[in-house]
C-alpha cells in the first residue's frame, strides 16, 4: 500500500461525500475502490470568478497496490510528519515570549508543554479598555 498526496483538487460546494474519493481516484487513474482510505489534508474556498465558487482540496489517500499515474503533477508520495515535543534543560533560563497574541499563546503553550516555564509580557490597555476600543 502507498500512501499518495494529491493537491489542487476542485470540488463544486454542495458535492456529495464520495465525489471526492472519486475525483482522487480519477488523478490517480485507480478505480475508486482500490483507495483504502482517504483524509483530507486541507480545504479552501476559490472565490476568484463570482460564478464559478468551489473548494480546492488536498487529500492523502492511500491505494492498494501501485497507482498508474502515481507522480504526475501536483501527485506526490506522503511523507509522515513526525513532530518532536521540545525539552528543557532543568536550570536553563526562562525564556519570554512578548505578546498575547495567536502566536504568543501557542509559543508560550508549546515552551510550557517543553517543561520552559516561559514569562509572557503583554503591553497594551487592559482588558476593558480593548473591549470599549473595539
Amino acid at each position: 500500500m502507498t500512501t499518495y498526496r494529491i493537491s489542487e483538487i476542485p470540488l463544486p460546494l454542495g458535492a456529495p461525500e464520495g465525489l471526492l474519493r472519486r475525483l482522487a481516484a480519477q488523478r490517480l487513474r485507480v478505480s475508486p475502490d482500490r483507495i483504502a482510505s482517504l483524509e483530507l489534508a486541507r480545504r479552501s474556498v476559490d472565490a476568484r470568478k463570482k460564478n464559478d465558487v468551489h473548494f480546492i482540496c488536498t487529500v492523502e489517500c492511500t491505494v492498494d497496490g501501485p497507482a498508474l499515474s502515481a507522480l504526475g503533477p501536483k501527485i506526490s508520495e506522503a511523507v509522515p510528519f513526525q513532530y518532536k515535543q521540545p525539552s528543557c534543560r532543568p536550570g536553563s533560563p526562562r525564556p519570554v515570549v512578548v505578546g498575547l497574541g495567536p502566536a504568543g499563546l501557542f509559543a508560550a503553550l508549546i515552551l510550557a508543554r517543553a517543561g520552559a516555564r516561559p514569562i509572557v509580557l503583554e503591553r497594551g490597555a487592559p482588558v476593558e479598555e480593548r473591549a470599549a476600543a473595539v
